[in-house]
């Protein structure tokens, strides 16, 4: 088996994929509410096309499918068009929005009440159907 670390393409660039899945998520956002009976505005979706358009050409699949959707896919059958879509939501989903922070403890705003402590007992209690012990089975055997 060949490990060879070097790039397979020497002439090959670095994409940034975090506008590249802001763009996604945003497309995909839209064809979600679309899917779910809502009318999203396509204002909207004029907006999210205008900020693919921005984005560097990239190469392969991924910069066939957003340039599919920039076109509107009027080259193209309607399945295409999903298709590109879907494959897109999946590029949405590897750089998602940064977490919200941790919820932190709120300070406390009063001392730690200390519980009470019970007194230690030595003694076994008595099992139940049994007297407690007698006085001469307290006392040890004289000899």
């Amino acid at each position: 088996m060949d490990t060879n670390d070097e790039p397979t393409a020497p002439g090959g660039s670095v994409i940034d994929l975090a506008p590249i899945s802001s763009a996604c998520r945003d497309l995909v956002a839209w064809y979600d509410r679309q899917l779910a009976g809502e009318q999203p505005k396509v204002t909207e979706l004029e907006n999210i096309v205008t900020a693919m358009k921005a984005l560097p050409a990239l190469p392969g699949r991924l910069g066939r499918d957003i340039d599919l959707v920039i076109t509107g896919g009027d080259a193209s059958s309607p399945g295409e068009t999903v298709g590109a879509i879907e494959r897109l939501r999946l590029v949405a989903s590897h750089n998602p929005p940064p977490p919200t922070p941790a919820p932190r403890p709120k300070p406390r705003d009063r001392e730690r009440r200390t519980r009470r402590q019970r007194p230690a007992r030595h003694e076994q209690e008595p099992l139940p159907g049994f007297d407690g012990p007698s006085e001469e089975a307290l006392q040890w055997p004289s000899s």
